[in-house]
């Protein structure tokens, strides 16, 4: 039993998160993981089991450290991300991985920019 417990334990792979998040974030991680993925319904396949637990550590993370988290889980992932600095974490669980990050959120535009995407957009209406 002491294997298999081991065995499904998050394994930090690469993170910049504040070292006083990562113990509670991978506690988090492997308690929603066996609730959700190993001990889920037998009903649902692997993958929605993967999603329940995406769903899941994204409510935890927002309520925790507040909202904008994203949360992907699979076997093989690529991804992209603009993030906050300190706020983003690759864990490996059995075949899985977890990718987590806080994004900045809905970002303004920059006020010139504005202005010169509206200037823009008006000289094209007149041209045509």
């Amino acid at each position: 039993a002491a294997a298999a417990a081991a065995q499904s334990a998050a394994r930090l792979v690469k993170s910049d998160l504040p070292a006083k998040q990562r113990k509670p974030i991978k506690d988090a991680i492997d308690l929603l993981y066996k609730r959700h993925v190993v001990k889920g319904s037998d009903k649902k396949g692997k993958n929605t089991r993967r999603g329940d637990f995406a769903k899941a550590l994204k409510i935890c993370l927002d309520e925790s450290f507040g909202p904008h988290w994203h949360v992907l889980v699979g076997e093989k992932l690529g991804f992209a991300c603009k993030k906050r600095n300190q706020t983003m974490a690759v864990f490996k669980l059995e075949e899985s991985m977890v990718v987590i990050w806080q994004s900045p959120g809905i970002e303004e535009l920059e006020p010139a920019a504005a202005v010169a995407e509206v200037a823009a957009a008006a000289a094209a209406a007149a041209a045509a």
